[in-house]
């Protein structure tokens, strides 16, 4: 169960890969703006890392991927690297997000719309390649982004996720995630990882008027993983009810990893004759 306490910093386990990391992204559908932020804390290999992209009208305007900057004992009452900031407000429901840099300022803030939801189960058969502390939340965001002379008021929706853990890059086969928020009424995580010693685990859940379900499998189905154009998502529940999902992909955004390609992919996602933008993640373990 998740408490207010695992928002904080968890003790780190004595392996070389240990990695606490907080991920957080917006959406504004009226403005057109997306953005997501992430930040990895590896305290055996004292170094932080993090990430930060900015899409607008479809196309990436900003990209930061800092990897091997000093590391910092800080958590997320108040946690700062490479000039992002994340600081806690309430515990599981609301964090300020702040970064600036020559052309480009954001000053955020995420809430949550329904309680987190802890993945630990469903991590269980990946606990050694995989963070096995993990839960997500989707949320409203708001708050002000500037471009050059531009200066946008943010009123948007967002996913972010929380883990920490053993994660083994290398010992994954493929990874592929996808998110989406559909107002404060339905919002999904489907994810479907293959490590590379062939075992599987589904991750994911719907929120759904108000309640929170496990999802008994996913599959994530894309016409090319390395170039993907379109794709499909199924959420199927354990009562056997299934939610299909459509995706078209407008850019994809890479980030080499020793043999490994992580890509974040802004999408088109569908739901019947709903649509909104939302992020899947493919990590493909180079042959």
């Amino acid at each position: 169960m998740t408490t207010a306490n695992d928002e904080l910093r968890h003790p780190a386990e004595v392996h070389i890969n240990w990695n606490e990391s907080y991920y957080f992204n917006f959406f504004d559908h009226q403005r057109e703006l997306a953005g997501f932020f992430r930040i990895g804390l590896e305290e055996n290999k004292q170094q932080s890392n993090m990430w930060c992209s900015f899409l607008h009208k479809g196309k990436v305007i900003y990209q930061r991927f800092r990897l091997n900057l000093p590391y910092t004992e800080s958590g997320l009452e108040d946690l700062t690297v490479g000039g992002l900031r994340f600081r806690l407000v309430e515990a599981l429901e609301t964090i300020n997000i702040s970064f600036s840099d020559r052309h480009l300022t954001c000053d955020l803030q995420w809430q949550g719309f329904h309680d987190v939801f802890d993945m630990r189960e469903e991590m269980t058969e990946m606990s050694d390649t995989v963070a096995n502390g993990h839960y997500e939340q989707s949320g409203n965001v708001t708050g002000r982004l500037g471009i050059g002379d531009a200066v946008f008021e943010i009123q948007g929706q967002g996913f972010r996720d929380h883990s920490w853990g053993v994660r083994d890059w290398e010992g994954i086969k493929i990874w592929k995630t996808c998110l989406g928020q559909f107002g404060n009424d339905f919002a999904f995580t489907a994810g479907e990882v293959m490590s590379i010693d062939g075992k599987t685990a589904y991750l994911g859940f719907i929120y759904d008027a108000g309640k929170l379900v496990s999802l008994r499998k996913t599959t994530v189905d894309l016409d090319d993983d390395t170039e993907p154009t379109v794709g499909t998502v199924i959420l199927e529940e354990h009562n056997g009810a299934k939610t299909r999902i459509d995706l078209e992909f407008m850019q994809v955004c890479r980030m080499p990893y020793d043999f490994n390609v992580l890509q974040e992919c802004y999408v088109k996602v569908r739901r019947g004759e709903e649509m909104v933008y939302g992020i899947v993640e493919v990590n493909r373990r180079l042959p």
